[in-house]
């Protein structure tokens, strides 16, 4: 009995999200996108200084995506009449060139679209994702320019990264060595690029609600993923789940049947947001979204890309590679020695549930990548981000003891 309400709520659950994220994207498309063209020009003239995949400070493992950026503020500011609002925000239609290839890139198309060069192009639709993050640009476009969304962006990041440190400072000092690694990856380039600002903040945000709730099960999972799949472009989302499952066995056990639990529930809340847009744009459309969302898993989980061959031990090399020219390598390695050191203090040495269950963290970025090959590959300038959860399982799995004091 218990089963089937759970089964029941949660698919409740997930349909009233859904309806509410439609209800929020609608909204936010009837705001007027003339403001926001005119904020496109002045956003096009900052991109042209900029490369379209611009390592920030001059660091691999930092780079920044400004070729997605650019297509967000494309999809943001576009001004289709050929449809009603309530299609437009299914659809998330933009303009792009008409003989795009695989050397396009939508930063050199936004510069020629937004200071009026009348570059060739056609409207193209995007309805397999919600576009989410659609809820606060569309608003700071209306406002601001590509500028004064990274100046937003950057500094909604250092107050969420504050207080999460802040809360994990009260909660217990120690659990700083699982977390400032973590957000040493992750911040930096989260502050200037608008596509990671969506998930570093659910990252955060729920890390935050674990700390103070400490009893988090099924529905919190369940909804972490539903507001992933709802606002993240597919960056790296694997990651909000396994920090979220290494705070829990620190805060209250290592139980590795749990983990798989609360793994299905954060699971079931992303696929099942994810069908729930394939269905309402197919639906209300005339777009049959199934078939593009299978088309377009078929290309990313191919083995291939450019006219080039790989396979998974490349893609985690080409990832490690990026991964170890961040200087957030450091801080992992500065924490795995006060951890090494707490361990022969504290010679409380690991148990197998807690092997078992770090252990089952650690892989989640590799099956990730097993799964999304093509994108794994192609994208490893983020998606080596997912790494920083496999070290971050290994702190935890020498870290010699479980946190249970209240936050005082």
């Amino acid at each position: 009995m218990k089963l089937f309400q759970t089964v029941i709520s949660t698919f409740v659950i997930i349909v009233l999200c859904a309806v509410m994220g439609m209800g929020c994207m609608l909204a936010v498309y009837l705001i007027p996108v003339d403001r926001m063209q005119q904020h496109l020009t002045t956003s096009a003239e900052l991109l042209s200084l900029e490369s379209t995949h611009e390592p920030f400070w001059d660091i691999r493992g930092y780079t920044l995506d400004i070729h997605t950026d650019s297509l967000m503020l494309m999809e943001t500011a576009d001004n289709d009449s050929n449809h009603s609002a309530f299609q437009r925000s299914l659809l998330c239609s933009h303009l792009t060139d008409e003989k795009e290839t695989d050397e396009f890139h939508m930063r050199d198309f936004l510069i020629a679209y937004a200071l009026h060069q009348n570059p060739p192009c056609y409207r193209v639709t995007y309805a397999r994702y919600w576009h989410g993050y659609q809820l606060w640009l569309k608003p700071l476009l209306y406002f601001t320019d590509y500028h004064g969304i990274r100046i937003f962006v950057g500094t909604v990041q250092i107050i969420l990264t504050a207080l999460l440190l802040l809360t994990a400072w009260k909660k217990d000092r120690k659990i700083l060595l699982l977390l400032l690694p973590i957000c040493g990856a992750l911040l930096l380039p989260a502050m200037v690029c608008m596509e990671y600002m969506s998930l570093y903040s659910i990252i955060i945000i729920s890390a935050v609600v674990m700390l103070k709730r400490q009893q988090c099960g099924w529905y919190f999972f369940l909804l972490v993923g539903v507001a992933v799949a709802y606002f993240d472009y597919l960056t790296y989302p694997i990651v909000s789940l396994g920090i979220l499952l290494l705070l829990h066995g620190i805060i209250q056990k290592y139980h590795f049947p749990e983990m798989i639990l609360f793994s299905s529930a954060w699971g079931i809340g992303y696929a099942g947001m994810w069908a729930c847009k394939w269905i309402l744009a197919t639906a209300f459309t005339d777009e049959n979204v199934f078939l593009d969302a299978w088309l377009n898993f078929a290309h990313r989980s191919a083995d291939n890309a450019y006219l080039q061959n790989f396979n998974l031990w490349d893609i985690i090399l080409k990832n490690v590679r990026y991964f170890i020219s961040s200087p957030a390598i450091w801080l992992f390695l500065i924490c795995f020695v006060i951890c090494i050191v707490m361990l022969f203090q504290q010679k409380k040495y690991p148990q197998k549930e807690k092997i078992f269950a770090c252990l089952f963290v650690g892989v989640l970025p590799f099956l990730w990548y097993a799964v999304l090959k093509n994108h794994s590959w192609v994208h490893a300038f983020m998606t080596n981000k997912d790494l920083s959860l496999t070290i971050t399982a290994f702190l935890a799995f020498i870290m010699p003891y479980n946190i249970k004091k209240p936050l005082s």
